[in-house]
């Protein structure tokens, strides 16, 4: 897709994960995006690629914008609803954007996923 054109014109992007018919993990798709470049490195439509922070806007305050559901801001009341992942995508090589894994994840404030690499041992008290 011209991801990168349709942003120019005003467009605003909302990615999913197209499980069964593809990879339900949305680093890939993300990866896909910013790199731009097939699972063989390669480049498809390089010009299009977008970047770190446009493709997880897609997959996650979009998303739920388009299914009236209110996210993508942090405020006083608002849900506290995040994630932990690394690498850090925002710095490390969209090259391994798809090997980011999912630490912990928050839900309404409460901690709903906790992978055993997080050393999360839960809420002290």
């Amino acid at each position: 897709m011209p991801f990168a054109t349709l942003l120019r014109v005003g467009t605003t992007l909302a990615f999913s994960s197209d499980h069964p018919a593809a990879d339900l993990n949305p680093w890939t798709g993300i990866a896909s995006a910013v790199a731009r470049a097939d699972r063989f490195g390669r480049a498809i439509l390089g010009d299009e690629a977008i970047s770190v922070h446009a493709a997880i806007k897609a997959y996650t305050a979009n998303a739920a914008n388009r299914l009236g559901i209110d996210a993508g801001h942090i405020e006083p009341g608002a849900p506290a609803d995040l994630v932990w992942v690394h690498p850090d995508p925002f710095t490390c090589p969209s090259d391994q954007l798809v090997a980011t894994a999912t630490l912990l994840t928050w839900s309404g404030g409460t901690v709903r996923y906790a992978s055993t690499d997080s050393g999360f041992k839960g809420p002290s008290k």
